[in-house]
């Protein structure tokens, strides 16, 4: 059994109205627009974390990159 936990924050009127309207064009309610947008932000986040490391990982020398190009290349995808 998951257990959730419960989150009160107040919103102003205007992001509140927005919400409602949003929630109901999905056909959902705020809630679950809520948990979704928020699901959405926090993946968008921890990508851009693990973007961040390959880049550093890159500059550092541990790791490298290929062009489009070459990859095209490689996979015998070139015209």
């Amino acid at each position: 059994m998951t257990r959730e936990k419960m989150l009160a924050i107040e919103l102003p009127e205007e992001i509140s109205t927005r919400l409602t309207a949003l929630a109901h064009k999905a056909g959902i309610s705020e809630e679950e627009y809520i948990k979704e947008a928020l699901l959405e932000h926090i993946i968008d986040i921890e990508e851009a974390q693990i973007a961040e490391q390959i880049l550093e990982r890159i500059h550092q020398g541990q790791e490298s990159s290929h062009s489009s190009k070459e990859v095209r290349r490689r996979l015998g995808l070139e015209s």
